[in-house]
């Protein structure tokens, strides 16, 4: 139980822990196959429409996220002053990382 603890601990640090910058581009093809620590939105005609950027746990995987709310499973996105909150969480339970967090303000608050 200790040992569990302390390797989950151990993973919280390697973890990156914030969003660098939120970009916004018009098209998926303006998003670059390297994502850095870079948050990219995808607005068209005023709307978002995606939310792009790599797993904060550093695992390589890229997360695209649908913000259109009349087409499946979406999520909201708000930015202020340059920084992205994103609701509800993100939670990569099919993924071998199985990250589960929030967006508050380009922070990453691991669940």
């Amino acid at each position: 139980m200790i040992l569990k603890a302390l390797r989950r601990w151990w993973q919280c640090l390697q973890k990156r822990p914030d969003i660098k910058r939120v970009i916004i581009v018009e098209s998926m093809t303006d998003v670059p196959a390297r994502l850095a620590s870079n948050f990219y939105v995808v607005r068209r005609a005023g709307f978002d429409r995606r939310a792009v950027f790599n797993c904060p746990c550093n695992c390589g995987r890229r997360i695209d996220l649908n913000l259109v709310k009349s087409q499946g499973p979406n999520w909201s996105l708000a930015i202020k002053n340059g920084k992205a909150t994103l609701n509800p969480s993100v939670w990569l339970r099919d993924e071998p990382c199985q990250s589960h967090f929030f967006i508050r303000d380009n922070k990453v608050m691991w669940v």
